[in-house]
């Protein structure tokens, strides 16, 4: 076997490791001093940096091996040298990560560049297994390479993700934490930006996690995710999440003309958008930020945007999802067309976005993602090879220690052996107190020598507790008097499913404080008792004691029923909207009732078919609370025999000056026994609003754009219409 060794990469070499020495030294040493290091992914285990070279010798020589071993960051800049020649895939080979690597925030260039994604070319297609290991801080901001043609744009664009392109792969068991990522300014090729891969074209994502940030900031940014950028053919992300902040920052002067809702800004928690194929995102979470200020932006906590998903057994926690245009913002995914689907997912409990557009979904908004409603909901769905368990602050995968709690069993001891003594005999007890108090319930399991370190600091304050001298010498005898003990007892409160109520210390003959009322979702608080009987705060304690909590159900006061119009067609469904109050209810769910199952049915959802049975019936809908308060309401609708086939618009001019009005006529076919009412809608209010009569009132802010206005028929047949307004 001959090996052709460079000097100068010898020495590159030799500077690296002479580096990685002196890093782990320095970790040594912290080690030594403090006793425990978060830093370090598993025991023993330390962090390769990245000193901003390539090392391709692993693969050199190798090449007709099927399986690689990575250890340094080094050696990863090497397999994106490689892919990038754009004539090594990795085809058939599987590549493992054997080390956690630091990026350093040096500038990456993506595995993967422009001319890839749709094709193996510039692609990884092979499966990279990270095997548990955490890649941090990657850094990207160029994302343009010197162009050799003018205008060759795509071509020579370096893409930002980790992974730049993946074609007929997979990517599995890896973290990226702490991405930072900005789109160039001059970059118009965007499409697809990921933190951990940009392009996902017929492959897979399975069990990874990001954290960080990715921003767009080009005038043209497509997609833009968490995990992923855009999706192409058939790609499936399973059992993965993301805490990332995605930021979409327009920054363009202007949006083509001929194309004013086409360039669209999609951003998603796991994916950004789909560009063309189906997309399948199963178990997976995201409890970060989403946040743009371009006026055509889409957002979807789990997916930007799709024509045809299917998300299934998906958890949304965060609220902090908006885009500029109010509606353009679902829970879980904005989908354009009626193609796909949405089960068994939890969002937040707010009213402000619709889960998904989807005529037909199922899922939870959750209140509280602590519950075991939640994650039982999650475990009865969960795919193969997916295991839930419960989280710290929500459900999460059994693999991921960093939001699985931290065993304090060593904490508990050492608190309950605190508790049995009587600190008015030392003189330092307050040590003990402060070392309690210093304990943080919100540790993970990746954090574990932290919490084992909180237990030795409450046992080290017990073992160096002093008594009090009481005025005599402290070589005591059998003649010192002794101060006489006072009891102390221990004041209890049971939550009975409320909010966690911290127990009291009482000295004998001392009354217990009064605590904050504990909250419990759907009730009211209706006071501390023992037994039967409300407990008096003034009463002096005299033994252990526990006082229990009661609670008030709150019961539904009002419920109404909204729907697009009260007038459907034979065949045809709408779906309904039910607004039950308060929303602190302890239950408010409701029970769907047809006055008339022959003519019309409703399901649990809500939605209403109407059959040809009932043409020119009425049938009345009823709306019915499941908390027994016996409040309902109804909806009547009247079956209409023919649905609309088509909408034509127009307008008496389609180029409007600024600030004026004009109105547009609408004509539906067919014309007789049908409903003829409309809704209409701006693309863009900024620049142009349309009242319910179609009057569109254009905007000086809108002066040389194109508005899109939209109808849209409301019995049910989904039809649609559109004009250009011109605003000169």
């Amino acid at each position: 076997m001959t090996f052709h060794i460079q000097p100068v990469k010898v020495f590159d070499r030799i500077q690296s490791i002479k580096k990685k020495f002196l890093s782990l030294l320095l970790v040594l040493c912290f080690v030594m001093a403090f006793g425990s290091i978060t830093a370090l992914a598993a025991e023993g285990q330390t962090t390769d940096i990245w000193d901003g070279t390539a090392d391709t010798s692993w693969y050199t020589g190798h090449e007709t091996e099927s399986e690689y071993h990575i250890t340094t960051a080094e050696q990863l800049a090497g397999l994106a040298q490689l892919i990038n020649t754009g004539t090594i895939t990795f085809e058939g080979k599987t590549v493992y990560l054997d080390n956690d690597l630091d990026l350093d925030k040096r500038e990456w260039i993506s595995i993967g560049k422009g001319k890839g994604g749709s094709q193996a070319a510039y692609s990884f297609c092979g499966i990279f297994d990270g095997q548990g290991h955490v890649i941090s801080n990657l850094y990207s901001r160029d994302s343009l390479m010197p162009k050799t043609n003018v205008g060759d744009d795509e071509e020579n664009c370096y893409r930002q993700g980790l992974f730049g392109n993946v074609y007929d792969g997979e990517v599995k068991n890896l973290g990226i934490e702490n991405a930072d990522i900005i789109v160039d300014l001059n970059d118009a090729s965007t499409y697809g930006k990921g933190i951990l891969v940009d392009w996902l074209c017929n492959s897979k994502i399975t069990n990874c996690w990001t954290s960080g940030s990715i921003s767009g900031g080009a005038y043209l940014e497509h997609y833009v995710g968490g995990l992923a950028g855009c999706t192409l053919r058939n790609s499936t992300l399973t059992g993965c999440y993301s805490t990332a902040t995605i930021t979409g920052n327009y920054k363009g002067t202007c949006y083509k003309e001929e194309d004013v809702m086409t360039y669209f800004d999609c951003l998603g928690g796991i994916a950004g958008g789909m560009l063309d194929g189906s997309l399948t995102v199963e178990d997976c979470w995201f409890s970060g930020k989403i946040n743009v200020n371009s006026i055509q932006a889409t957002v979807g906590g789990m997916v930007g945007y799709s024509d045809n998903a299917s998300v299934t057994n998906c958890m949304v926690t965060s609220a902090d999802l908006a885009a500029d245009e109010g509606g353009n913002t679902c829970w879980v995914v904005y989908s354009g067309l009626s193609l796909g689907t949405a089960e068994n997912n939890y969002w937040p409990a707010d009213d402000r976005y619709q889960a998904t557009l989807l005529k037909e979904q199922d899922g939870t908004a959750v209140s509280d993602f602590t519950s075991a409603d939640v994650l039982f909901g999650l475990q009865a769905k969960q795919g193969a090879g997916v295991e839930w368990v419960a989280g710290i602050d929500h459900p999460t995968f059994a693999w991921d220690d960093r939001n699985i709690p931290a065993d304090y069993t060593a904490v508990d001891a050492a608190i309950a052996k605190a508790d049995k003594i009587d600190g008015t005999l030392y003189s330092n007890y307050e040590d003990v107190k402060a070392a309690i108090n210093a304990v943080d319930r919100k540790k993970s399991k990746y954090e574990q020598k932290i919490v084992d370190a909180m237990a030795k600091s409450i046992e080290d304050a017990v073992a160096g507790l002093k008594e009090k001298d009481n005025g005599k010498d402290n070589n005591k005898d059998n003649n010192t008097p002794v101060t006489p003990q006072i009891k102390t007892y221990t004041v209890t409160f049971k939550a009975a499913g409320g909010s966690a109520v911290k127990a009291q210390k009482v000295k004998e003959g001392k009354s217990v404080s009064k605590p904050k009322n504990p909250t419990r979702k759907g009730y009211k608080f209706a006071g501390w008792y023992t037994g039967k009987t409300a407990y008096k705060f003034d009463t002096p304690v005299k033994a252990n004691l526990t006082l229990t909590a009661k609670w008030t159900k709150i019961k539904v006061k009002k419920i109404k029923i909204t729907g697009m119009s009260k007038q459907i067609a034979a065949g045809k469904k709408i779906k309904l909207k039910v607004t039950v109050t308060p929303k602190t209810a302890a239950n408010r769910t409701v029970k769907w009732k047809s006055s008339n199952k022959k003519y019309a049915t409703v399901n649990s959802k809500g939605v209403v078919t109407v059959k040809k049975a009932g043409i020119g019936k009425k049938v009345t809908i009823t709306a019915i609370a499941k908390d027994g308060s016996g409040k309902k309401a109804t909806y009547r609708i009247k079956i209409m025999k023919k649905a609309v086939k088509k909408i034509t618009l127009k307008a008496s001019k389609t180029k409007v000056t600024a600030g004026k009005k004009v109105t547009i006529k609408a004509t539906v076919t067919p014309g007789k026994e049908v409903n003829k009412k409309l809704t209409y809608k701006s693309s863009n209010k900024k620049y142009a609003t349309v009242n319910s009569k179609g009057v569109v009132t254009t905007r000086k802010a809108g002066k040389g754009k194109t508005v899109k206005i939209i109808a849209t028929a409301t019995d049910g047949s989904g039809k649609k219409a559109t004009i250009k307004i011109k605003i000169k």
